[in-house]
């Protein structure tokens, strides 16, 4: 393994992996950290401890991580903040799921958290789905007249009560980006505006393609805004009457979802071939229920896929959980599914 692999700490998974945050200090490594598809670790855990202790472990891995109904119910939005803070992109799983006006404002908070994406369930009906894809609209329209009344000053210590740089970018390139994106983004805008003595202050929109600054969201769908609306299907627990009838019911569910304005679905990786082939390559698939090859099963997940199955079919988002964080090595884990992801595993063992 070479020097620099060890230095990554990510078991070979180092070179030529560039990893995101702060450590994209210009447009160019900035460019170069976009990776698709991409792996979300589930902190389906009690606690902040807890939560902590999984992020100390797998920080360093280009990864998103997912906060669901235990960990926000313990824990609350201070949590989405501080993982926004530590820059790490967050998957707010709430499922949301009741009458229109309150979908709305859920998302509507759900976007004040910076979140990169969140989730419904599809079984709200059409007037849900659509009343959160206005709730993000009006959220995102909120955010830009505050950058359009917010004034900047160019010290750092003198931006008490105006608009960060992160926020700035977010709402200048009319694409909000999640705390760990918009901190790297700012650091890139800084750094120019320094390197070149001028005291204008850039913006992705103007200097960069927004794209660029977003390590952890595949370029394909970079310039969507966020967060995410993502419609669950059916559940992964659910196994139903036969595959070809929960495929079925998974088809249709999509094609409302996208009709009605969500960016993509949760379902299995088994619908996944058939989700693309009814909705198009574009429209996302995020698959829970992810089980490494030859893994005891006993769980509650009925519809699982191996990592390296869902890539192949089309999945865009990988989520994982309990065969990471209960492994004896939770980081060796993460990276193992990384490369499965990323057709890597063979290669890397024989190293």
């Amino acid at each position: 393994m070479a020097d620099d692999d060890r230095k990554a700490g990510s078991f070979g998974f180092g070179k030529g992996m560039p990893r995101f945050g702060a450590q994209a200090g210009t447009p160019k490594a900035a460019a170069a950290i976009v990776r698709e598809p991409a792996l979300i670790i589930a902190l389906d855990v009690p606690s902040v401890d807890e939560a902590n202790r999984c992020l100390a472990l797998l920080q360093d891995l280009p990864v998103w991580f997912k906060v669901g109904l235990e960990l926000f119910t313990a824990e609350g939005p201070s949590l989405i903040q501080s993982l926004g803070l530590r820059k790490f992109p967050v998957f707010l799983d709430l499922k949301f799921h009741d009458i229109p006006n309150t979908v709305r404002s859920a998302v509507k908070s759900a976007v004040r958290l910076k979140v990169a994406m969140t989730t419904l369930h599809l079984s709200g009906g059409e007037a849900m789905a659509r009343a959160a894809v206005s709730g993000r609209e009006e959220a995102l329209a909120e955010m830009r007249e505050m950058r359009n009344t917010a004034k900047f000053n160019s010290r750092p210590d003198d931006r008490q009560g105006t608009l960060s740089e992160a926020d700035a970018i977010r709402a200048a390139a009319g694409v909000p980006l999640s705390g760990m994106v918009g901190q790297a983004a700012a650091a890139v805008v800084v750094a120019a505006k320094n390197a070149s003595g001028s005291g204008e202050r850039r913006t992705a929109s103007r200097e960069n393609n927004a794209s660029s600054f977003l390590p952890h969201v595949p370029v394909a769908y970079a310039g969507r805004p966020l967060p995410l609306l993502m419609g669950v299907t059916v559940l992964t627990s659910d196994a139903g009457k036969g595959r070809d009838g929960v495929r079925d019911l998974v088809v249709q569910r999509a094609a409302q979802a996208r009709e009605w304005g969500l960016d993509g679905v949760i379902c299995s990786g088994r619908e996944v071939a058939a989700v693309k082939a009814a909705c198009g390559k574009d429209f996302l698939c995020v698959c829970p229920g992810v089980r490494f090859s030859g893994e005891a099963g006993g769980d509650d997940q009925a519809r699982v896929v191996t990592p390296e199955a869902a890539v192949q079919d089309g999945a865009d988002f990988l989520v994982m959980g309990r065969p990471v964080l209960r492994a004896e090595d939770p980081k060796a884990a993460a990276v193992r599914a990384l490369l499965l992801m990323q057709g890597r595993q063979q290669r890397e063992s024989g190293r």
